[in-house]
């Protein structure tokens, strides 16, 4: 999610004895709200967290970069303190060093123009990423894909993730979750189906095994798409509010767009997620 742009007001249409009625709308121009996404993450030791203040639903504008917050994170098992500090050239808040854990509760705490917005997160249990997959198969008159992330669900237990993809390095857009609703204890093979675009033309699947040549270092693949795939598990309130979030984008069409739930105290939007992260990569390869 690079830009979280709220539309703060609701317009409304009457229709009353035959007769249109025009209704001035309060757009809240001037109601700015500090926008928070903040990950902290068992598979890293660097965290970072983006604010920004949001915008008015009509501007064609990224959001404004805050700067000057004071940002502490503090692990409830230990009480110990890490402190964030801001990094110009990413525009980011970054914390080094800090060592997240499954299981444990972490706290947020933002002070920014005088007002001060805490939210907490528990890591939730680690999901593995046993591999990942790409089907093909016939849409129509044209071909698309799906991306399969197997893993197997621990019995007992409900389990959250957020799907990041890349295509050769860069982000394919869009929002993917998933919960594991009829999925409990067993081998996962619910595919994630990204835009119809993102993987090129038509082409055949191969195992990066057998078509990639190493020199040092480096893979080369002739004719290749590099599809890398991150899974995060999360808690149920940040699943749900990325999935509302991505009702409100129109993803979900049979679904009625919502607010997705207020996680920070003190009317800030946004989440804040502590979680595991699993990358896995494969080509896809005209050969």
């Amino acid at each position: 999610m690079k830009n979280l742009i709220y539309l703060l007001g609701l317009a409304t249409i009457f229709l009353m004895n035959s007769c249109t009625k025009v209704i001035d709308i309060n757009l809240n121009k001037n109601d700015t709200k500090l926008v928070v996404e903040a990950i902290v993450n068992a598979d890293s030791s660097t965290h970072y967290v983006t604010l920004t203040n949001s915008i008015n639903f009509d501007e064609d504008i990224a959001p404004p970069i805050v700067s000057g917050a004071t940002i502490t994170i503090k692990e409830t098992n230990s009480n110990t303190i890490g402190t964030y500090s801001f990094d110009a050239q990413l525009g980011k808040y970054v914390l080094k060093n800090f060592i997240v854990k499954e299981g444990n509760t972490y706290e947020l705490s933002i002070v920014s123009n005088g007002k001060t917005y805490t939210a907490s997160s528990t890591v939730p249990t680690r999901v593995t990423l046993d591999s990942v997959k790409v089907v093909k198969y016939p849409f129509g008159p044209n071909m698309t894909y799906t991306i399969v992330p197997l893993r197997h669900d621990p019995a007992g237990i409900a389990n959250y993730y957020q799907f990041i993809m890349k295509r050769d390095n860069k982000l394919v857009p869009g929002i993917y979750v998933e919960d594991d609703l009829g999925l409990d204890g067993q081998l996962t093979l619910k595919p994630i189906f990204p835009d119809k675009n993102a993987f090129g033309p038509d082409t055949t699947i191969a195992n990066v095994d057998k078509w990639k040549k190493k020199t040092g270092d480096k893979i080369e693949i002739k004719d290749s798409i590099l599809v890398e795939l991150e899974m995060q598990c999360m808690e149920n309130k940040v699943y749900r509010y990325l999935f509302t979030l991505n009702l409100n984008q129109g993803k979900q069409q049979s679904a009625t767009p919502s607010n997705p739930d207020v996680l920070f105290t003190n009317g800030a939007l946004g989440y804040f997620s502590a979680q595991t992260t699993q990358k896995r990569s494969l080509y896809i390869t005209n050969k």
